[in-house]
């Protein structure tokens, strides 16, 4: 596999798409390589990672008022002394 040879500028502008291709970068500075980006091989998320996350996605989208409550946004009282809770 040959590396993509790029500049230090455009290698900052590009590195989320460096980051996910399979393809080393060479990052040079005025015709002379710096360095070598090498991506390693990426892992696959495991199944019941990915089953865990469709099942809460459903979740949330049959549901997604009842997900987040006041309760669970709002400090409680006695750690906000005098703010006033906002009225529905």
């Amino acid at each position: 596999m040959s590396a993509i040879k790029v500049g230090v500028r455009e290698f900052r502008e590009r590195i989320a798409s460096f980051l996910e291709s399979d393809t080393p970068v060479a990052v040079t500075r005025r015709g002379e390589t710096l360095g070598v980006y090498v991506p390693t091989r990426r892992k696959h998320p495991k199944t019941a990672d990915l089953s865990e996350l469709k099942a809460a996605a459903d979740r949330l989208a049959k549901r997604p008022w009842q997900m987040l409550t006041r309760s669970s946004w709002w400090p409680s009282s006695s750690s906000c002394a005098g703010a006033a809770k906002p009225t529905s």
